[in-house]
């Protein structure tokens, strides 16, 4: 166990003038600062996350629960940089809180974290053009996400609305085009929807025509090869 969690524990434990103290710890403020972490997730679909960041060289870092329970401690290196491996995060939102100490433990201010465990597939709503036929060699598809999500459409990136709308401009090669549209949310669950477009040119067409939807029960063929996108 770490020397600042042990005294913390020892202290707290021994009750009367050893809770005082052990409060202490808490509200005495060190000289340096608080720590600063450095890309802390704020959503995972993970059981365990690592935290880390920096604080003046040679301090200890406490890690605590939202309830003020000393859960881990680790020392900053010559650089102040430290890390904080392996932290259970429970369903739900999770807060965590980490304080610098120094050898005479007085602790930092606090830095808080709070982490959401999301382990849902997001919402993906793709406009229906699964197994309609087109005339044109470019066409729109478009739908709704969850908000914040990101949206590929063939695998290329599509802006994302505030609300979650979202369009992309496909190209069409004649036959048939299949057409996957991926969201992926904050923490990394993913939804993923394929239809498939059927591009008929006719002698009139333009290379650049604009597309007429005809519904049809063309179904997806495996093993297509998906066309070009370009996003709008």
């Amino acid at each position: 166990m770490h020397p600042f969690i042990e005294r913390y524990k020892k202290e707290l434990a021994a009750g009367g003038i050893g809770a005082v103290i052990a409060l202490l710890l808490f509200l005495v403020v060190c000289y340096t600062g608080r720590p600063v972490l450095s890309g802390a997730p704020t959503s995972t679909k993970e059981s365990k996350v690592t935290l880390s960041g920096k604080a003046a060289p040679r301090l200890g870092i406490v890690l605590f629960d939202g309830k003020g329970n000393a859960l881990l401690a680790v020392n900053t290196n010559d650089k102040g940089e430290f890390t904080l491996p392996d932290i259970p995060v429970g369903e739900g939102t999770t807060t965590f809180i980490l304080r610098a100490a120094n050898a005479s433990f007085r602790f930092s201010f606090p830095t808080r974290v709070t982490i959401v465990k999301d382990t849902s597939a997001p919402r993906l709503d793709v406009n229906a053009l699964d197994g309609a036929t087109v005339t044109g060699s470019n066409t729109v598809i478009s739908g709704k996400a969850e908000p914040g999500s990101t949206v590929t459409v063939n695998g290329v990136k599509t802006a994302v609305g505030a609300d979650g709308t979202w369009s992309a401009t496909v190209a069409l090669k004649p036959g048939a085009n299949p057409v996957t549209v991926t969201a992926t949310d904050a923490a990394g669950n993913t939804t993923t929807q394929t239809q498939t477009i059927l591009y008929t040119p006719t002698a009139a067409d333009s290379p650049t025509g604009t597309a007429t939807v005809t519904t049809s029960t063309t179904s997806y063929s495996p093993g297509s090869e998906p066309p070009a996108v370009s996003t709008s």
